[in-house]
């Protein structure tokens, strides 16, 4: 699992950008359900799942990246965590998180980045439609200052939200698996579903757009088991999306805690594979007992 509002994955993304498509002015993703309004003297390239922007006359680079986050105190949680990679990067909450309106938190942070010390603030806004963006500006600690907190302040204060907008090869990709079980078995001695079973994942994922989690290996997600499939508001463990990243299919879980799972999708010969691993496909009108994907 990622931290996906303070993980700072898209990082690495940095030195493989060559800026061949310069963005300038203004970024407008339909996709991704938002517009925004780039800062004079920066220019922005796409990521897989975001926008990266860099300056020839100010230090540091912004990241805009998006959230699945649906309250402040989600967000303020997984600040408390900090930013920490493998590569000699970790970043502190430096103070307090700051509010700013019904919409917007911000904070500061420091640290390293890949071994350099850094500063960084942060600014999260919620989306109407569910999620939201974190906006970042990395920057060596001598020379950060009140510029880079106003230039995120501005950014943010730029956006504004519309509801994504699904693709073709999304919807039907969508209604492949749509009110589907997927179920991956390491081992087991006899038919499937019965015997020898050492264990199992499975992933049910209902057309509403929410899906169960359960690792049988593990304690569930979704609470241990999948006898009950709504608690409150929230159905499941979370919401699943189709995604199309570097030329791959990505199944992707956005789970209600912050975090979210990615597996590249692909199917051969009707048969679907999750990171290269097999997952039967079952659905409502399975006559196979335990195989029935538990959606409302």
């Amino acid at each position: 699992m990622k931290n996906i509002i303070w993980s700072i994955c898209f990082l690495l993304l940095i030195s493989n950008i060559s800026f061949s498509q310069t963005i300038i002015g203004k970024i407008s993703d339909p996709t991704l359900g938002f517009t925004l309004e780039i800062p004079n003297e920066w220019k922005g390239e796409k990521a897989n799942q975001g926008y990266v922007f860099i300056s020839e006359s100010y230090s540091g680079f912004i990241l805009i990246a998006q959230h699945n986050f649906n309250t402040f105190e989600e967000i303020v949680e997984n600040a408390k965590q900090g930013i920490s990679e493998e590569n000699g990067t970790f970043l502190s909450l430096d103070g307090e998180l700051i509010k700013s309106n019904d919409k917007r938190v911000g904070g500061l942070f420091a640290g390293y980045l890949e071994g350099q010390p850094v500063k960084s603030y942060a600014e999260s806004l919620l989306s109407p439609f569910g999620g939201g963006l974190s906006i970042f500006v990395f920057v060596e600690v001598e020379n950060f200052s009140e510029y880079y907190k106003d230039l995120i302040k501005n950014i943010s204060e730029s956006v504004m939200f519309s509801k994504p907008l699904e693709n073709s090869f999304s919807n039907e990709i969508k209604q492949v698996l749509s009110n589907c079980r997927l179920t991956h078995i390491n081992t087991y001695n006899s038919g499937y579903g019965s015997g020898g079973i050492q264990d199992k994942i499975i992933i049910d994922l209902c057309e509403t757009g929410n899906f169960n989690y359960y690792d049988e290996s593990q304690v569930s997600i979704s609470g241990g088991d999948l006898s009950g499939f709504n608690s409150g508001e929230k159905s499941g463990s979370g919401n699943w999306d189709i995604l199309k990243l570097n030329n791959q299919t990505i199944l992707k879980l956005n789970f209600y805690s912050g975090e979210f799972f990615e597996y590249v999708l692909t199917f051969e010969n009707d048969k679907t594979f999750l990171n290269g691993k097999r997952y039967f496909r079952t659905y409502k009108n399975s006559d196979v007992e335990g195989t029935l994907p538990n959606c409302p």
